[in-house]
């Protein structure tokens, strides 16, 4: 017999999460579920469920969240939550995707839910809301990015460690101009598609919550503002699919922060919808992140009253021989990091050049960049810039782990595709 709510809630209950069934639809004899080792569930394998669907949650807040579902039909789920016990409705557009907003949630709870699809294929997971602002409250997260379409290294979601309180994505999900480049509206889509329902990244997303970003190759290799002019059409059509695939609170924008308790505010940058042409003069004219999203940095900045700040950017603040990194953007780098405002502890999280490395500016700014996650690795440029103090070239994502209390610390640990440290830090304002 399919599971009965009852089984699902005592099962999230006692902490089980991603599983993946399928449900009998009406009719008597011989139920049609497949059981929970996927046996009936078309390729999916172990506890997995058949092709062409996935879950997820985005950007969740104290009291709210997003939960994203992908079916390959249009269709009305059923969205079931655990905290308070309740069942809605959510729809899924012609494409097969659709995501609900869900408020009235507890703060600094674990939730489980669950979205049965009209098919009855059953999907289940996991996510994390924030604390309240004030909260003295223990955090963990992981930052990368770059995930190719090479499936065979989709190995690392399976290292990411299962207690995350979320994941932030820092862009190149999907590469959309890899050969066939996506061009249309259609082509788009299905880059995204293809790399939301392998196994890994399946088992990934059911169990924690995703803020994303985007970085160039979701629209072009290098995209920037004089590709904006020339394609007008082609950026409308990418940035039409990464906003169906990757909701949050504001469409306005994609830049936005929030709060994990007391300790840690975080920053998620967009360092593409408002650049100017990276070929243009390095002048007070050349923007990254345009007028208004580096007020808001500013003004966030010199407002927090965390502990810690973590700046997020797709792209790294100073590589040797990028064009397409804050490197040809000094004018406006300098007024967005430069004597940084407020009283907290300020880090910068970055990616896009395939290796890791800890940065540490001539300002005392210090920036650790990651990924990729699965994709093929980068050499640095030679020589290093001054102040790069390790680098690593293997797939990779950052582990984040706040430490409250009196003295409140930041423990930040580099994991390789199969979870094993080869970079440790603490970060202690007190020390």
């Amino acid at each position: 017999m399919p599971p009965t709510r009852r089984d699902w809630l005592r099962a999230h209950l006692l902490g089980a999460a991603g599983v993946w069934s399928t449900r009998a639809l009406g009719g008597c004899g011989e139920s049609a579920e497949a059981g929970r080792d996927g046996s009936a569930a078309g390729d999916g394998g172990a506890g997995l469920p058949p092709p062409d669907h996935a879950i997820a949650v985005f950007d969740p807040r104290p009291t709210s969240a997003l939960i994203w579902a992908l079916a390959p039909a249009t269709g009305i789920a059923e969205l079931e939550l655990l905290d308070p016990p309740r069942a809605l409705p959510l729809p899924l557009d012609d494409t097969g995707v659709g995501a609900l907003r869900v408020d009235g949630l507890a703060p600094g709870t674990r939730h489980a839910y669950r979205v049965v699809f009209a098919s009855g294929v059953i999907a289940e997971g996991t996510f994390t809301t924030p604390p309240d602002d004030d909260a003295d409250a223990p955090a963990r997260f992981a930052v990368s990015a770059d995930v190719g379409p090479d499936t065979e290294l989709y190995d690392i979601f399976d290292a990411v460690p299962d207690d995350l309180d979320f994941f932030v994505m820092l862009g190149d999900w999907p590469y959309a101009d890899k050969a066939p480049a996506a061009v249309t509206l259609d082509e788009y889509r299905a880059k995204h598609r293809a790399v939301r329902t392998p196994p890994p990244l399946q088992r990934f997303l059911a169990r924690t919550a995703v803020h994303a970003t985007h970085d160039d190759h979701e629209v072009v290799d290098n995209w920037d503002g004089g590709f904006r002019a020339a394609s007008p059409a082609r950026e409308a059509a990418a940035l039409t699919a990464w906003d169906q695939y990757n909701p949050r609170h504001d469409a306005a924008h994609v830049y936005r922060r929030w709060r994990w308790g007391r300790h840690v505010e975080l920053f998620l940058l967009d360092t593409r919808r408002h650049r100017s042409d990276n070929a243009a003069p390095d002048d007070a004219t050349k923007t990254l992140l345009g007028a208004e999203q580096l007020a808001w940095l500013r003004e966030g900045l010199a407002a927090s009253t965390a502990t810690f700040c973590v700046v997020l950017s797709s792209v790294p603040l100073d590589f040797t021989g990028s064009v397409d990194s804050w490197e040809s953007f000094t004018t406006e780098r300098a007024l967005a990091f430069g004597d940084l405002p407020g009283g907290a502890t300020v880090i910068v999280i970055s990616a896009d050049r395939h290796y890791f490395a800890k940065h540490v500016h001539g300002s005392g700014l210090v920036e650790y960049l990651c990924g990729p996650l699965a994709a093929g690795g980068n050499m640095p440029p030679d020589p290093l810039p001054a102040g790069v103090q390790t680098w690593t070239r293997a797939r990779n994502f950052l582990d984040v782990t706040l430490v409250p209390g009196a003295t409140p610390r930041l423990e930040l640990t580099a994991r390789d595709q199969d979870g094993v440290a080869f970079f440790t830090e603490t970060i202690d304002p007190a020390a």
